[in-house]
């Protein structure tokens, strides 16, 4: 095993070294290439070559190490615009990714069913429209007619959900049962 080979990609093997130790010591990765932790461990040394040799030849590009090129190339277009956004990216990229992990449909129900944003999304709707309110009665007033009508569109049932059902029921086995009879 000679880590000393030119390689397409200018990648040397302490870096995988170091990257592995840092996503083992974070514990919440649940392994590399579908092998589990253990699987991994029992072989380490064999197992981070061939991810070296991989990365290094530019015929390998994990999940991992392609969204974080994308997040280095929206931080060339965009780093000096959103400086702020893009070092809250960074510092949580760990909690992101896991969301973006997720297929369309279960990322469409997180970010649309949080039922109090939703509701104050609604009310700031309503109430912007309208110049000065005359006494607080009438915003009160307002507001439950809004909540009339936000709460009616509540209990409508969520689009595609057969989909997104069988995908949750995928993602997280034992903990969603669907009733299929």
């Amino acid at each position: 095993m000679d880590v000393n080979v030119k390689r397409t990609v200018p990648i040397e093997s302490k870096w995988v070294l170091a990257a592995y130790g840092k996503v083992r010591q974070g514990g919440k990765a649940t392994g590399i290439d579908g092998e589990s932790w253990e699987a991994f461990d029992a072989n380490v040394q064999d197992n981070l070559y061939v991810i070296w040799n991989r990365l290094s030849s530019g015929s390998y590009y994990p999940q991992a190490v392609r969204e974080e090129l994308r997040l280095d190339q929206l931080e060339e277009k965009w780093g000096k615009k959103y400086e702020k956004v893009l070092e809250s990216w960074r510092n949580n990229w760990s909690k992101l990714t896991t969301y973006f992990q997720y297929d369309t449909t279960i990322r469409k129900l997180i970010y649309t069913t949080n039922t109090i944003e939703g509701f104050h999304r609604q009310v700031r709707k309503v109430t912007k429209t309208k110049g000065g309110f005359t006494s607080d009665m009438a915003l009160l007033k307002l507001i439950y007619l809004a909540h009339n009508n936000i709460k009616q569109k509540l209990t409508m049932p969520l689009a595609n959900w057969a989909t997104t059902a069988q995908k949750l029921a995928i993602w997280f086995p034992g903990r969603m049962i669907l009733d299929l009879m």
